[in-house]
C-alpha cells in the first residue's frame, strides 16, 4: 500500500457507546471532481497513539473503479479529523 495521508470528508454512524464506524468518505481532490467511496467491509479497527494523539486506525476494502482495494482510514478524537492514509 501507498502512503498518501489525505484528508477526507467521512458519513459516519455511531451504535451505542461503540467506536464510530465510516459508511462511506470522499477525498478532496487538488484538481477534478470528488469521489465517493462506499466502505464495503471493514477487516480491522484498532485504537493507537499516533504522535502522542489518540486515533482509531480502520483496515478497509472497496471497490474503487473495476478493482477492489485495500486501504488504511485513521479518525483523530481529539481534532475529530478524518484522513485517507494509505491506499
Amino acid at each position: 500500500m501507498k502512503i498518501v495521508a489525505k484528508p477526507i470528508d467521512a458519513a459516519v454512524y455511531f451504535t451505542g457507546k461503540e467506536t464510530p464506524r465510516p459508511y462511506r468518505f470522499r477525498c478532496r481532490p487538488e484538481n477534478g471532481e470528488a469521489e465517493t467511496v462506499k466502505i464495503d467491509r471493514i477487516f480491522q479497527t484498532e485504537r493507537t497513539n499516533i504522535a502522542g494523539a489518540p486515533a482509531i486506525v480502520y483496515r478497509c476494502q472497496s471497490q474503487i473503479g473495476d478493482t477492489m482495494k485495500l486501504y488504511e482510514l485513521r479518525y483523530f478524537i481529539r481534532e475529530c479529523r478524518w484522513e485517507l492514509y494509505k491506499i
